[in-house]
């Protein structure tokens, strides 16, 4: 392509953006509704206008309409960005635009499922796109509950605590979500703070308590079950470094390690059974294992037992 094409292109792409803008925001009703049912198959036949939607306060429009609009409109737009996440341009995109993470997280609390369900798929393939979008996400959720008065993790919580009548699978993409984002942090200092905001909001109570329930969908154990292993893995993880300052120890056996880290940090969980959900195999093997390599980050493989004889396999990382 010529550059003077290139640049005829560029303009007409600007134009009909501008376009696009200026009828989502002018328009009412049924014309609204008409405008964004059809921006998917928009972005979805021309990717190269995503890029110029995207850099041309696409995303900031997007916002303002969703902020006002009622379910129905708010799925459209949700779409929509999903359409726009699935290209490079368009994630980098939403990467730099804090806002519509914020907006993403804040429909959480929506009364329509669909909407949250929307919302958190959304999230989860944002935090999966790179381990870097973790502390993004991280900085738009105490945006949003802060200036709700609340701590970081509240709207979370909140979908997690539920009613009786819980939907078990918004529950499972909102503790998915959780462990996610708890993965991605590159630094054991901000994970602890993050699960310190989740602990002291009652998740080791939740926990339990979706452990009883007879009727707790098994995926939704599993997650519970992950953060549980990962945060204990962390904690040993610190406890083998201040151990390693105070005695100056190169090797510590697998049990005793366990039990002085049962007596040492008040907070340190190890499990070795997870009541009729997921369960932790080979504990001992996985805490020998950590403690002759902890002089550089590794990548543990933990193996997680069904009741019903199912196994997967989770890799926890060193930070």
């Amino acid at each position: 392509m010529s550059k003077k094409n290139a640049i005829i292109l560029r303009t007409q792409l600007s134009v009909r953006v501008h376009a696009i803008i200026e009828k989502l925001l002018n328009s009412e009703g049924r014309e609204l509704r008409r405008a964004l049912f059809s921006l998917k198959q928009i972005f979805q036949d021309d990717k190269d206008l995503v890029h110029a939607f995207v850099q041309n306060d696409g995303l900031t429009c997007l916002i303002k309409v969703g902020s006002s609009a009622d379910q129905n409109y708010q799925n459209y737009i949700l779409r929509a960005l999903g359409q726009v996440m699935l290209y490079v341009d368009g994630m980098n995109g939403v990467m730099e635009h804090q806002e519509t993470i914020q907006w993403l997280y804040s429909l959480i609390t929506s009364k329509y499922r669909l909407v949250v369900k929307t919302a958190l798929k959304l999230l989860l393939v944002f935090v999966e796109y790179t381990e870097s979008n973790a502390l993004i996400l991280i900085r738009a959720i105490e945006t949003v509950d802060s200036s709700r008065g609340d701590l970081p993790w509240t709207t979370v919580m909140r979908l997690l605590e539920g009613q009786e009548n819980c939907d078990m699978e918004l529950l499972t993409y909102a503790m998915t979500l959780v462990n996610k984002t708890l993965n991605g942090i590159p630094d054991q200092d901000t994970y602890y703070d993050q699960t310190d905001y989740l602990e002291e909001q009652g998740m080791a109570v939740l926990i339990e308590k979706y452990m009883h329930r007879p009727d707790s969908d098994l995926d939704l154990l599993q997650q519970f079950t992950i953060y549980e292993a990962v945060l204990s893995y962390e904690d040993e993880s610190y406890f083998l470094r201040v151990a390693s300052k105070r005695e100056g120890a190169t090797s510590l056996g697998p049990w005793s390690l366990v039990q002085a880290a049962k007596t040492t940090i008040p907070h340190f969980r190890w499990q070795q059974k997870v009541n009729s959900g997921w369960s932790i195999a080979d504990e001992g093997r996985l805490a020998s294992k950590a403690s002759t390599q902890r002089r550089s980050p590794v990548k543990v493989q933990m193996h997680l037992l069904s009741p019903h004889g199912g196994i997967r396999v989770v890799t926890l990382k060193r930070r």
